[in-house]
């Protein structure tokens, strides 16, 4: 009986060592690779447009309208629209997201580049200042996988990098039922 005993500890044991090998750290790498977000992805952008641009906000496209979308863990989306809208704000909720749509959301702020170690457009943390009272400026924060990356992007440009910015930016304004400029075309809502 004993040796049963013995033999129980021990196959207890390796079972417990096994799954603590299993939960090991993953690498920034492999967390990008996977199509479904990281338990903890959550991903808060600010949009400041240019503080002399006398454009109404509903007349200019939707991504580079002044703006604060912040989706939490558990896919509750909060946003707010306008000049008021700060990296310190915090919007009312306004809607709770699908799997589905986090899935999407997660596959859009990889393709934005901005989750890369290197990424140029990567800070240390976002202030409280506007980054660039002159230029349509996007602050990102973004958690996932026990990793946090800020950026701040100029998103009024042609590059890849702003682009991609803008479309996650119209995407976030989609699910929260921000209207597109009639003659635009919009992200699946």
């Amino acid at each position: 009986m004993r040796r049963i005993g013995i033999i129980t500890v021990w196959g207890v044991l390796g079972v417990m060592l096994v799954l603590i090998g299993g939960c090991a750290t993953k690498t920034v790498e492999d967390i990008l690779i996977s199509d479904i977000p990281p338990a903890d992805f959550s991903v808060a952008v600010t949009v400041y447009g240019p503080e002399q641009d006398p454009t109404p906000i509903h007349d200019r496209p939707r991504p580079l309208r002044p703006s604060r979308y912040i989706v939490e863990p558990d896919g509750v989306l909060r946003a707010s629209l306008g000049h008021g809208s700060a990296v310190d704000t915090f919007p009312p909720r306004t809607r709770q997201l699908t799997t589905r749509q986090m899935d999407q959301l997660w596959r859009a702020v990889r393709e934005t580049g901005l989750v890369s170690p290197d990424d140029p457009h990567r800070i240390e943390h976002a202030g409280l200042e506007i980054p660039n009272p002159h230029r349509t400026t996007a602050v990102v924060y973004i958690a996932y996988g026990g990793f946090t990356r800020f950026a701040i992007i100029t998103i009024d440009t042609e590059t890849d990098s702003a682009v991609a910015t803008r479309l996650l930016i119209d995407r976030l304004a989609a699910l929260a039922w921000v209207r597109p400029l009639p003659s635009l075309s919009s992200a699946d809502e």
